[in-house]
């Protein structure tokens, strides 16, 4: 499998390599600042409906974990975020759990897809 392929997540039930369709209104990673913009906009609405908190409750610099953000709500974001087009996962998600830190890895992971 190529980086590429490693780095993307098709739809649910469908067929072919991993780099298949993302949902319909989902990110394309890798698509530009604009783009993030508005996927780190429905990450913070989530993540705020998951810990039953207003967005402007959140601290983008302080670890979500000590926000209240659990490690099963964590498994949601994970999903969350592989609907959007991002091959995120869990470790990497945890060893920072700060909106900004998340914000850095979602350009990372986005920038491995033009190598």
């Amino acid at each position: 499998m190529s980086e590429q392929d490693d780095r993307t997540v098709g739809t649910v039930g469908t067929t072919g390599d991993a780099g298949g369709a993302v949902p319909a209104g989902a990110g394309t990673p890798g698509a530009g600042p604009a783009e993030l913009d508005a996927v780190m906009d429905r990450l913070t609405a989530k993540v705020a409906g998951l810990m039953n908190i207003g967005v402007s409750e959140i601290d983008p610099e302080e670890e979500l974990m000590d926000q209240g953000l659990d490690s099963v709500r964590l498994v949601e974001v994970v999903s969350f975020l592989r609907e959007q087009g991002y091959r995120a996962d869990f470790a990497d998600l945890a060893e920072d759990s700060s909106l900004s830190a998340w914000r850095e890895l979602l350009e990372d992971l986005g920038e491995d897809l033009g190598d």
